[in-house]
Order: structure tokens, then C-alpha cells, then sequence
């Protein structure tokens, strides 16, 4: 099954560079495939995983055109493209089976040929190089979903502020980088997730943040996500980035960067 649907840029969906901030694409990602299926559908979608690559940003006042392929009835693929037509970003997402979805979305598969390959994550292991960070969010009424589940968005939300803080928490925060003449650019999110625990208002999730596999030019965080209250692992998330220049060139990571970020929080 093959769906195609388009939405304005919101302002509030922007980050100060003026472009979509990555961790909401994962919100558009999910409003498309709930308008492929009916609004009534919503509350029966629980996420196993997705993954998204970042190809191009997005600018405000763009409109963001979200191609869905429909391979099997727990596993849908999208292209997100902007108002030329250029290709911004890469998904995949799947969701637990339901057997009254399953029935709904089985009536509707037609034989489609998804247009690309998603690379494979080659480092996806519980071992990682660095030791951990620990934080803690509460629970906002706009992060939950209409199941009152933590909605993916405020997940990727809260791993790639994790990831910002934790450098920080080291020494490393965005002006010591951009002195440094280094930023980091997002390439991919990749985010399991294991249980749907109910949430409440001001209930707290833990985070523990570890800089997990490092490369010449690019690294990868892992994140995990931990129910306080019930001690339930959430999800797992994995960020991976390029460092580049402030000019937008590839270039190795400043001297003194990973060895902070490998060191976890301070004693």
C-alpha cells in the first residue's frame, strides 16, 4: 500500500538554525501513517522501532511532502521531501501486532516496491565505550500520547538533549565547540522500544546516556529510558553524528572531546 501527504512546517516544530528539528520528524512520521489508516486507528499503534536518516534539513515555510510504502501489516517505510522535491530524510517504523489492525491493514496491502534501502546499524550491542550519564525528566501532559504512552517524539526529544548535556556536564558545552570551530550533525535515529507503561503528570523517567562507539569523523549515543515509578525499561536510543566544521566540512572531533564524553559523569 502506497499513501502521499504533505504538511506546512510549524513554527514550533523549528530549531534556531530555522530548519525541522530532527526529533520531530518522528511526529510527522506518525501522523502520516495514522492519515493512511483513520484517525480511529491512533490509539492501536504501539511502536517497536523506528529509524530515521537525515539527508537535508528542512527550512520553515516549507512544506514537507511524507511518501509512505506499506510492506506488511506491522512495517511501513517513508521519504520525507521538501518543497522542491529534494529528499530530507529516510524512514522505517513498525509497531506490535494487533489482530484487528493487522485484519485493517491486510485488507489494504497492495505488492509496492519501497525506492530505497535503509543502511544497516552495524553497532546496535549493549557494550559500550564510555562510561554512563544519569538524568531524570518528568513527564509533561505534551509528551504523552492519547494512550498516555511517552510519545517517540519527546523520547528522540530527551536523548538528543541528553546528548548536548552530557558533553556539557564535561566541559564540552555549545560555545566551547563552536570556539572549537566543531558541531555535530545528526545522520540517523534509531529508537526500540520494549514497553508501554502508562504515564501520569510529573511521573519521572530516568536516563542513562553513554557515548557508545566512536569512528574517525562520527559517534554514536546510546540512550536508555527507565520508568521510574514501575522500574520498566521504556526504549533504547541511538544517535549517531558527523562532526563537522562550522563551514559544514568533515572534520575529526576537537583534541580532549571524546575522551570527556567517555568519562560519564563526574565522581
Amino acid at each position: 500500500m502506497y499513501f502521499q501527504t504533505s504538511y506546512k512546517i510549524s513554527f514550533a516544530d523549528c530549531d534556531f538554525l530555522g530548519h525541522v528539528n530532527n526529533s520531530v520528524f518522528a511526529d510527522y512520521f506518525l501522523q502520516a501513517v495514522v492519515d493512511a489508516l483513520a484517525p480511529n486507528w491512533a490509539t492501536s499503534i504501539r511502536l517497536t522501532n523506528i529509524v530515521i536518516e537525515y539527508q537535508m534539513p528542512i527550512p520553515l515555510a516549507e512544506i514537507m511532502t511524507v511518501k509512505l510504502w506499506f510492506t506488511g501489516v506491522t512495517e511501513v517505510f517513508a521519504q520525507f521531501l521538501n518543497s522542491s522535491g529534494g529528499v530530507s530524510a529516510l524512514g522505517r517504523l513498525t509497531w506490535q501486532s494487533n489482530a484487528a489492525l493487522d485484519a485493517y491493514v491486510e485488507s489494504r496491502l497492495q505488492p509496492v516496491q519501497v525506492p530505497f534501502v535503509l543502511k544497516p546499524f552495524k553497532v546496535k550491542t549493549l557494550d559500550s565505550e564510555g562510561k554512563p550519564f544519569r538524568w531524570e525528566m518528568n513527564v509533561q501532559n505534551r509528551d504523552q500520547t492519547l494512550s498516555s504512552h511517552i510519545s517517540p517524539a519527546s523520547i528522540i526529544h530527551w536523548g538528543s538533549e541528553a546528548t548536548l548535556n552530557s558533553s556539557a556536564r564535561r566541559g564540552w558545552d555549545f560555545h566551547t565547540m563552536v570556539d572549537a570551530n566543531c558541531a555535530v550533525y545528526v545522520l540517523r535515529h534509531e529508537l526500540d522500544v520494549y514497553s508501554h507503561p502508562e504515564m501520569v503528570w510529573r511521573d519521572h523517567v530516568e536516563i542513562t546516556s553513554y557515548l557508545h562507539d566512536v569512528k574517525k569523523v562520527r559517534g554514536t549515543w546510546r540512550h536508555e529510558f527507565t520508568h521510574t515509578r514501575t522500574r520498566t525499561l521504556i526504549a533504547r536510543l541511538y544517535i549517531t553524528g558527523a562532526f563537522v566544521t562550522l563551514q559544514g566540512q568533515l572534520t575529526i572531533p576537537p583534541d580532549g572531546l571524546i575522551d570527556a564524553c567517555l568519562s560519564g559523569d563526574p565522581d
